[in-house]
């Protein structure tokens, strides 16, 4: 598997567990404490998945990139990308 695809199935791992963890975690609280309706209880569990999902799509990516060590590598390539178009505008 390349690494790329590696970072983005662990990251999907990742974020949808979270959010998975966090819509739990509303469902049980809600059905332990208070008087909570199952519409109230599902919705509200569905909601902190939902907005879960939207925070931790695009954060979690680059933290897993980072661990994995490709973020470095990347900006390797960048700066030697850089080095050597400065090396052949230099002998122009």
């Amino acid at each position: 598997m390349a690494m790329r695809s590696k970072s983005a199935a662990i990251s999907a791992v990742v974020y949808t567990g979270v959010a998975t963890a966090g819509a739990l975690a509303f469902l049980l609280i809600t059905t332990f404490t208070g008087d909570y309706g199952a519409a109230a209880r599902f919705g509200g569990a569905a909601w902190v998945f939902l907005l879960s999902i939207i925070i931790l799509m695009p954060t979690v990516p680059g933290v897993v990139r980072r661990l994995l060590g490709e973020v470095e590598d990347s900006t390797r390539r960048e700066e030697a990308r850089v080095a050597e178009a400065d090396d052949i505008h230099a002998h122009h």
